[in-house]
């Protein structure tokens, strides 16, 4: 499949993706994540996607999952949490996994509001709807 050919489909990606990981020690690694891209990504089972370590996800472009779902969106969260939360800062976090953060917690989010991070309006209509309330009603409280 060539990406310079147009859109893949997402059945296909599914089935091939699915097959190459059905070989004996295949996996998604960093390049071959790369190599798929965000949108494609987001057509692979929640399962599959779970099985991405964080030391992969530490050596991979930034993704565009903005096309995946809510389910989908906080697991590559959650993976890009770990792989980039050895960071000291709250604001060197939030940079690192900025393109993930669509599936953050309230937890996260509410760290985020403590420590004063900025974040622009993209970002922020990124976030899941419920997360935005929930924190806002945190916010008020404060």
């Amino acid at each position: 499949m060539d990406s310079s050919n147009g859109g893949w489909d997402p059945i296909l990606v599914k089935v091939i993706i699915s097959k190459y990981l059905a070989v004996g020690g295949s996996r998604l690694g960093s390049t071959e994540l790369n190599i798929i891209g965000g949108p494609n990504l987001c057509s692979l089972d929640v399962d599959i996607i779970r099985t991405i370590s964080s030391q992969n996800f530490r050596e991979v472009d930034s993704l565009d999952i903005s096309s995946c779902t809510a389910d989908k969106k906080k697991v590559f969260f959650t993976i890009s949490f770990e792989a980039f939360s050895f960071s000291t800062s709250s604001v060197s976090v939030f940079q690192l996994i900025r393109p993930y953060i669509g599936g953050a917690n309230v937890d996260y989010i509410r760290s985020l509001v403590a420590s004063e991070v900025n974040m622009d309006l993209a970002t922020f209509t990124s976030l899941d709807e419920n997360v935005v309330l929930v924190s806002v009603m945190f916010m008020s409280l404060l």
